[in-house]
């Protein structure tokens, strides 16, 4: 890392090596900053780049937890919730500000859900109405109805789907 003229080879370095904590040094030496995919090339986002370069290649989330920014933060929970088809990780994705809470599924459950549906249970951890939102969509991609009856609605224990859009004020319209 001593030879490196810029922080993308400081990156390599750390991913190579699985030291996130080289990323750090970014902040500390006379590099090139390069932040290319990502708007602002700062030294934090260069920084910020780095970790998430690092948590990508060596496979582990724990290292998207170092990043400061929302932004890069998230991609890395996202791209590591696909990657290693851990559905657990996409609680931690924050909901940009303007953006329905079904941000996060589409963004990042349903990559894992349409996979494994049961998967859906762990959104739960989240919350019910992402879990719910879940095996609504599950259901319906793979157009099978028996997923929603894992919906939980207070005061109903048989769930259908036509219940679940009933008490979301929809209306329920089969596909054709």
């Amino acid at each position: 890392e001593s030879l490196c003229q810029d922080s993308s080879c400081v990156g390599f370095v750390a991913a190579y090596k699985n030291t996130p904590a080289l990323c750090r040094t970014i902040g500390t030496r006379d590099l090139k900053v390069e932040a290319t995919d990502y708007n602002g090339y700062s030294v934090s986002n260069s920084i910020d780049s780095c970790f998430a370069f690092v948590a990508k290649i060596n496979k582990d989330a724990t290292i998207c937890f170092e990043i400061k920014n929302h932004g890069i933060a998230d991609t890395c929970f996202m791209e590591l919730a696909r990657q290693n088809k851990d559905i657990t990780l996409c609680k931690h994705v924050n909901i940009p500000q303007g953006q329905p809470n079904e941000y996060k599924f589409s963004n990042c459950y349903q990559y894992i859900a349409l996979e494994q549906p049961m998967e859906c249970l762990k959104v739960g951890n989240d919350s019910l109405e992402l879990q719910n939102t879940c095996f609504w969509m599950v259901s319906y991609e793979k157009e099978d109805p028996s997923f929603c009856k894992y919906i939980v609605l207070p005061n109903d224990t048989d769930v259908t789907c036509e219940d679940y859009l009933y008490s979301l004020g929809a209306i329920a319209t089969p596909r054709r």
